[in-house]
């Protein structure tokens, strides 16, 4: 449950605060784009697997020339996440770190773990650890240009460090345990990477982006995303869209990413987000690509005027 407080927020809330600071309940607490999310104290179970795998990975961490961590806060002091566990590169901030070689997420009933990706991907950790207790699967992700790739059981940095000895590498599930649990959650409905839609915009805002602000190759891509949208719904891939296009992938890559100039400059002169863009909705399992891929939707609105408009 989720609960909004007026800001500044009353005598008794900051009182709560400062007792979860002396009892040292907050040390997992995180602060999301200024919005705090508070966290009740960890099972027994799941502090005794991330001592498991602290135990697990020192000797890994210590060949790699890496310093392990616990609970330590990725990002800065008003907008941050907080793993279970982190390895870090020599030479990290005594706080807030930027970065991380690889972060650890313990998944926990009703917890935001999966939706912690997108903003580990812009803060440029390497790799992630996500251990899902309940459905006793390991998912390993390394960082990629489009998003975050599961590969199977990794040895530390060799997703970006070259190939690894057999003796190297962690005894963790691999990619097909995977996607096995994913193919569950799918047959049963469920979206482990669901995230929360932004609001519909306006018409008229979204006339003008696409008509002023991006450009020609811009309009393409959203316009490919419209019509794949309009035709089987969301939840495709930067490679659909491609493919709708006749591109390689590489080049609808870098048309999506160009786009960012446009959104930039859009609230550079408004102070919104951009009304037309592809919304994160989760990670799939692609099997002719054997790996992860990130899952779009457009913005609420957006494809009826982008269908008009193309």
């Amino acid at each position: 449950m989720r609960t909004l407080l007026p800001d500044p927020a009353p005598a008794p809330f900051d009182e709560l605060l400062e007792r979860r600071r002396r009892w040292g309940a907050d040390r997992r607490d995180e602060v999301w784009k200024g919005v705090l999310h508070m966290s009740p104290p960890a099972s027994h179970e799941h502090e005794r697997l991330v001592m498991k795998l602290g135990y697990l990975l020192t000797p890994y961490a210590e060949k790699r020339g890496l310093e392990l961590t616990g609970a330590v806060g990725i990002g800065t002091e008003d907008d941050y996440r907080v793993p279970d566990l982190a390895l870090h590169h020599p030479g990290a901030a005594e706080q807030w770190h930027p970065s991380a070689a690889l972060a650890v997420e313990i998944v926990s009933p009703g917890d935001e773990s999966w939706d912690k990706l997108p903003f580990y991907a812009v803060h440029q950790v390497e790799e992630l650890l996500i251990v899902d207790p309940a459905k006793r699967a390991v998912d390993w992700l390394a960082l990629e240009e489009e998003g975050y790739r599961a590969v199977p059981a990794q040895p530390l940095g060799g997703a970006r460090g070259g190939r690894a000895r057999r003796g190297d590498r962690l005894a963790v599930a691999t990619a097909s345990t995977t996607r096995t649990a994913r193919r569950e959650d799918r047959a049963s409905g469920a979206d482990s990477n669901a995230t929360a839609w932004p609001a519909p915009r306006d018409p008229e805002e979204v006339e003008r982006y696409f008509r002023h602000y991006l450009s020609d190759n811009g309009r393409k891509l959203y316009a490919a995303a419209a019509r794949i949208e309009q035709h089987r719904g969301p939840g495709y891939t930067l490679s659909d869209i491609a493919a709708n296009l006749s591109l390689e992938y590489g080049s609808a890559l870098s048309i999506h990413r160009t786009s960012g100039r446009s959104a930039r400059r859009w609230k550079a002169e408004t102070g919104t987000e951009a009304p037309i863009q592809l919304v994160w909705i989760g990670y799939d399992w692609v099997d002719e690509e054997q790996g992860m891929r990130t899952r779009y939707q457009l913005p609420p609105g957006v494809t009826e005027v982008i269908a008009r408009l193309s």
